[in-house]
């Protein structure tokens, strides 16, 4: 297998959170760290990721907006409960393209 792929995780502010968003982070990085380096990141970065994780605690649009120049996934509350799936079938498919 090729080497771990960087995933930038991006918390939102926290102002309106619906879902304990660490256990979103927990499951993800629970199942996939085998595979994945999980970087928690800012707006302000300079680092290259391969994919850009945004966990966002309620369904509003405030993260959207900024371009990371990688696959960017939401995890927000209507699919955290799945967040570690939705990641590892990004994953996936980034291993796919890369072999």
């Amino acid at each position: 297998m090729a080497d771990k792929l960087k995933v930038g995780i991006m918390f939102c502010g926290g102002c309106n959170v619906y879902y304990e968003r660490k256990d979103a982070y927990d499951s993800i990085c629970n199942a996939h760290s085998d595979r994945a380096e999980f970087i928690p990141s800012s707006y302000l970065t300079d680092r290259i990721f391969d994919m850009v994780v945004i966990i966002n605690g309620c369904p509003s649009v405030c993260m959207f907006d900024i371009d990371f120049h990688a696959p960017t996934l939401i995890i927000n509350n209507t699919n955290q409960e799945i967040a570690a799936q939705l990641v590892g079938d990004k994953l996936d498919e980034l291993f796919a393209k890369a072999n």
